[in-house]
């Protein structure tokens, strides 16, 4: 029997897995190979890094809406008792980059 044979592709993606890691294989997991099938590997570069827009100043809604645009997940922190819909700071500066699908915390004034 010759088995399944593996070819690491060359070229690198963009993916959520650590760079250096396999980001793709096809046939994918879990599918039929047959004998002698080549499984095709891909390589991960790490996720791609994103420009983190800066919403220090503005509504919470409008806040939470341009960084999920911009391709991360948002968490609001609100300081005890914080009734201010007005973001204070976020956890990643704006203009600084951070990777895609990571979450950035933005925090209300305490008042």
């Amino acid at each position: 029997g010759e088995g399944l044979k593996v070819e690491v592709l060359p070229g690198r993606v963009n993916s959520a897995e650590v760079a250096g890691d396999i980001a793709q294989q096809s046939p994918g997991a879990g599918a039929e190979a047959a004998e002698g099938d080549t499984i095709e590997l891909t390589v991960s570069k790490g996720p791609r890094m994103l420009d983190v827009p800066d919403v220090t100043g503005r509504d919470v809604d409008e806040a939470r809406t341009t960084l999920e645009e911009a391709g991360f997940e948002v968490k609001v922190d609100r300081p005890f008792l914080s009734f201010s819909n007005t973001i204070a700071s976020q956890s990643a500066e704006g203009g600084e980059q951070a990777p895609e699908g990571s979450t950035i915390t933005i925090r209300t004034k305490a008042f």
